[in-house]
């Protein structure tokens, strides 16, 4: 079991012992949120559209996070590169001397790097935020709560164990590995896999001074919403595949390809998990 699978017996686990109806009005809620993205994803900025997408937005108010909103495909493109020039590293130092080609530069990982990190505040009430403003009853607004809060404690568990807790390429991680899957409805990715995307992820965005400059209160507020969006999409598609409603997988795949439309200025088709990590596809 990978690192989405794992979120997701979380989720298994609250709903078995708490008798939790997390999908009970969910699929209403989704069709609605996808909506929104692609009316954000249709008009430039998206700051007229509502939900999803409207969401997206609120979380660039500075210079810095709206460049950085807007260079996610330059940093994807860049990360991407980056772990496929790792790999070929790796493979050109197990060859002989004699056949291997010149070096090719490649920085090293920055995963302690502290441009990327943030200090979390234990009073902020963002994703309760969200919820609220997704939400359109108070059971839909209390279902989207408890969804957001167990994929954040599920994914903090995760990312505690390798040093990674309150880092924003983590949380990048985590969302390109949840909507990249369920897009295509492939099999999750290998631990490995995401592995090397963080590291490209970390690596392209510690670059990047749109990160130097976003304050504590924005890398924590882009970190639970990209973990939100995840929890979210996660949750449905799961039911949807545990119950075998193709409708609902239908719709699961759209607000994902909605959300990398959205987040990662891309088309999702371009995007997959292969043998060798994430790949890009022209």
């Amino acid at each position: 079991m990978n690192l989405c699978g794992r979120i997701i017996s979380r989720f298994a686990q609250y709903q078995r012992y708490h008798c939790f109806p997390m999908y009970r009005s969910l699929k209403v809620f989704v069709v609605l949120a996808f909506v929104s993205v692609m009316v954000s994803a249709q008009t430039q900025g998206g700051g007229a559209a509502a939900g999803v997408g409207r969401v997206y937005e609120a979380a660039g108010k500075s210079t810095a996070a709206r460049e950085l909103q807007r260079k996610m495909n330059t940093a994807l493109i860049r990360a991407v590169a980056r772990e496929k020039a790792v790999a070929r590293s790796a493979a050109d130092r197990s060859r002989p001397k004699s056949a291997r080609p010149a070096p090719m530069p490649v920085s090293p990982p920055t995963s302690t790097d502290t441009t990327a990190f943030f200090k979390p505040d234990p009073g902020s009430n963002y994703m309760t935020a969200m919820a609220d403003q997704l939400g359109t009853t108070a059971a839909e607004k209390e279902q989207l709560r408890q969804i957001f809060a167990l994929t954040k404690e599920a994914f903090e568990k995760e990312v505690a164990a390798k040093g990674r807790s309150n880092n924003l390429p983590a949380a990048f991680t985590l969302f390109i590995a949840t909507m990249v899957t369920v897009y295509h409805d492939d099999p999750e990715p290998s631990d490995e896999a995401v592995d090397k995307l963080w590291d490209g992820m970390s690596s392209a965005l510690t670059e990047m001074p749109e990160l130097k400059n976003l304050t504590n209160e924005e890398k924590q507020q882009m970190y639970d919403m990209l973990v939100a969006f995840s929890g979210l999409v996660l949750a449905g598609y799961t039911q949807a595949k545990m119950s075998g409603n193709a409708e609902s997988l239908k719709v699961f795949k759209a607000l994902s390809g909605g959300l990398i439309q959205t987040v990662l200025k891309t088309v999702p088709e371009k995007l997959r998990f292969g043998k060798g990590g994430l790949d890009i596809v022209n």
